[in-house]
């Protein structure tokens, strides 16, 4: 049985030499062999929580937790559960009142990587790995700013990637795999955005990259839909996308540069796991442009390019071409 737990604390002083406050709490509890657990913490009024155990075949081998956090008020949670072999998970957060929850269940092979940087932000990540095929999920949240929020949760599956990015403040990320070799992926460079990813079935793949402020897109592959591939890459304010692939081997684009701009698409299917290979692509330059795009049948290809202000178009397309 092997063991490793290092707890490092500071507590700021008053100039009478008594301690600001009670702080820097620390709460590790281990279970099994071979765990390795790291708390570092600096400042007052941090709480960090690691807790490791091992269940149904009692095998808790090469696992790893980190918490390190710097500054004031912040708090860092790691959970694994039932197994956790080979499992990863760190949390580093530097600035004030940030919060970081790590939850990981039936975790064999997990990767899951918490990064704040700034004050007020929030990440979760809980991952539920499916027992009928046992592979590896990863999850990773980076966030630089203020009042940011992200949630990644991974549930009843395996061999999901998940990865958020954010930069700025007030910016939300909220990513929900369940199914197999699903993909996505949120970057927001800005204020005031918001991304919404949901994947379901397998081998998905999204992709949202938002810069500026105001901005809103979501992204829906749902259970009757794999081999979907979906993209938004917006420059500018104010603008909304949403992207719907409930299909078989779709492909939907989109492009926005400028403000104010709405644009969706439907890639639907006649009936359960019918095949689409339908293809949609939009792009918006210019100020207070609409675009719809819907797409029932298979086989569909539709382009919708806007260049200036106040467009309107709409694609509708039933049946097979």
């Amino acid at each position: 049985m092997k063991t490793n737990v290092l707890v490092t604390t500071a507590l700021t002083l008053l100039a009478g030499g008594a301690a600001a406050a009670q702080g820097n709490y620390s709460d590790i509890l281990q279970d099994g062999t071979n765990n390795e657990a790291t708390i570092q913490q600096n400042g007052a009024n941090n709480s960090a929580t690691i807790q490791q155990t091992g269940g149904f075949d009692r095998l808790t081998e090469d696992n790893k937790a980190a918490i390190t956090q710097t500054g004031t008020s912040n708090t860092a949670s790691q959970v694994q559960n039932f197994g956790t072999v080979n499992s990863t998970v760190s949390i580093t957060q530097d600035g004030d009142a940030n919060v970081a929850t790590q939850v990981y269940t039936y975790s064999p092979n997990q990767s899951a990587e918490i990064e704040q940087y700034g004050s007020g932000n929030s990440a979760s990540q809980e991952s539920m790995m499916s027992l009928v095929m046992l592979s590896d999920n990863t999850a990773y949240i980076y966030q630089s700013g203020n009042g940011n929020m992200a949630t990644q949760s991974q549930g009843g599956g395996s061999g999901n990637t998940a990865l958020t990015e954010q930069y700025g403040s007030m910016n939300s990320a909220v990513q929900q795999q369940n199914g197999f070799t699903n993909y996505a992926e949120v970057i927001q460079n800005g204020n005031n955005n918001s991304a919404l990813q949901t994947q379901y079935v397998s081998s998905n793949e999204a992709i949202i990259y938002q810069e500026g402020d105001g901005n809103e897109h979501k992204q829906i592959q749902d259970g009757r839909g794999n081999l979907n591939a979906a993209s938004a890459t917006v420059v500018g304010n104010g603008n909304y996308g949403y992207q719907y692939q409930g299909s078989l081997r779709n492909n939907a684009e989109l492009i926005q540069t400028g403000d104010n701009n709405y644009a969706t698409s439907d890639q639907s299917g006649y009936t359960f796991f019918m095949e689409g290979n339908n293809q949609s692509s939009s792009i918006q330059t210019g100020n207070y442009n609409t675009a719809t795009t819907f797409q029932l049948g298979a086989d569909q290809i539709s382009t919708i390019t806007q260049l200036g202000n106040s467009n309107v178009a709409t694609v509708n397309q039933i049946g097979e071409d």
